[in-house]
């Protein structure tokens, strides 16, 4: 199972889910804003492998670019 969380100012529901369900991978779709959580939230589900998706918080069509693209 993949999961793909999106990465808000609150870490913790993004922290529980891997935990709780043990995805063989982790996205962490993240904006600017986010990314050093993203990154902090990679390293804390170790040893599941984890990708960061960067995505624009207000251009939908950019962030279905990016998601097809991963």
């Amino acid at each position: 199972m993949i999961l793909v969380s999106l990465v808000g100012e609150q870490p913790i529901p993004n922290l529980l889910l891997p935990r709780a369900l043990h995805p063989s991978t982790c996205v962490w779709a993240h904006t600017r804003w986010t990314e050093d959580m993203a990154g902090t939230l990679c390293r804390l589900v170790d040893p599941i492998p984890c990708s960061l998706l960067p995505v624009d918080p207000y251009d939908i069509a950019a962030t279905e670019a990016a998601q097809d693209a991963w």
